[in-house]
């Protein structure tokens, strides 16, 4: 595999294969993520069909196209670099984009595995291992492995509160080596434009999915809409889509409200502002507010505003989504409601792509604490 594009062929075909499971690491994986509750069913099952559609050796060669002009970097081992991924555990294979990007740029790959989700992405790097000739040093839940790793660069995802206390571990068990690059991405939720032109009983279905989808956990999960339409209507076509889901109803339905949650929702109510819950989640007509655990907020607004708070917000928020994708939102490309919790193997966290973060490292973006 000389090329970035023959490792892309190769990577996404066994991906398939994995998938596949002809060799029964997956369905082990996953009956041992099931039996320890780590996952609904539902969540899994379609993480894993969103990794069968988007993963692809053409959807991979079309990424690495991309970058075509940088590729010889690594076209040699005295270009490989050793790279240390710190993966998130908060979704089904959250990581797997980052281990993508590593084995297509020809790096070599060590990756700190969450005890989150322990068991699919240490199934995908055995399947690798056993399986193909990509250059995967190390994996394991144990940080403690990477004592002495002397990596050239990390990526990690996780909040912003953490960063400090991960970049002095790193430091402390000689993990990275002196002057490595970082990849630090921290946005954690994201935000929605429904022009009051848009069907609202039609687009609910995605909005739903995009509010409550994984738990509401993920970056890309909706927590923050605005409209120049009527509040009310949209937060009741909202309700009602999501009281005829039946991932809500078999996942979430005896999850209750944060006592902090049920005061809202009682001072909403009194005030004769549009509300309703759903889980352990409030969807209110009130202004947007990015630090409530579980609250989802539709603030009546223009497009301006909405953009204005989106660019304030920026290392807060991952993605903006809407109806309207045909018109600008100043420096913020849009994406369409409809891949909020499927998103393209290329898109880009934090406004990274991580791939084109590996052939120029010495780019450091992260949070400065």
């Amino acid at each position: 595999m000389n090329t970035a594009a023959d490792r892309a062929t190769a990577l996404g075909e066994a991906v398939q294969s994995w998938i596949d499971d002809e060799s029964g690491l997956l369905g082990k994986a996953l009956k041992a993520t099931l039996d320890e509750q780590l996952f609904f069913r539902d969540d899994v099952n379609f993480a894993l069909d969103h990794v069968r559609s988007s993963v692809s050796a053409e959807s991979l060669k079309d990424w690495a196209s991309k970058f075509s002009n940088q590729l010889h970097e690594t076209e040699s081992a005295s270009g490989k670099k050793m790279l240390l991924c710190l993966h998130a555990g908060n979704l089904p294979l959250v990581g797997l984009q980052d281990i993508l990007a590593v084995l297509i740029s020809g790096h070599h790959y060590a990756g700190k595995i969450s005890r989150k989700d322990p068991h699919l992405l240490s199934s995908l790097l055995r399947f690798l291992q056993e399986n193909t000739t990509f250059d995967i040093h190390r994996y394991s839940t144990k940080i403690e492995d990477f004592t002495n790793l002397e990596a050239d660069a990390v990526m990690f995802s996780g909040s912003e509160s953490s960063v400090a206390d991960v970049r002095r571990l790193l430091a402390d068990k000689n993990m990275l080596a002196a002057g490595a690059a970082e990849l630090i991405r921290t946005a954690h939720s994201s935000v929605a434009w429904i022009p009051q032109e848009a069907n609202f009983e039609a687009v609910a279905a995605e909005l739903v999915e995009a509010m409550f989808r994984y738990e509401g956990k993920g970056c890309r999960s909706l927590t923050t809409v605005f409209t120049d339409g009527d509040t009310r209507s949209l937060v009741e076509a909202i309700e009602a889509e999501a009281g005829a889901s039946s991932y809500i109803k078999e996942n979430l339905s005896v999850r209750k409200l944060s006592p902090l949650l049920h005061y809202k929702r009682s001072f909403y109510r009194a005030l004769d502002q549009q509300c309703f819950s759903a889980g352990d989640r409030l969807i209110a007509a009130t202004d947007p507010d990015l630090h409530t655990d579980g609250l989802v907020t539709i603030t009546r607004a223009d497009k301006d505003e909405c953009i204005h708070f989106a660019e304030k917000n920026r290392r807060r928020i991952q993605s903006l989504y809407t109806t309207d994708t045909n018109t600008g939102f100043g420096q913020i490309v849009a994406e369409p409601i409809g891949f909020a919790q499927r998103p393209p193997v290329n898109w880009k966290p934090d406004g990274v792509d991580p791939l084109h973060w590996l052939y120029q490292p010495e780019q450091k973006p992260g949070p400065e604490v």
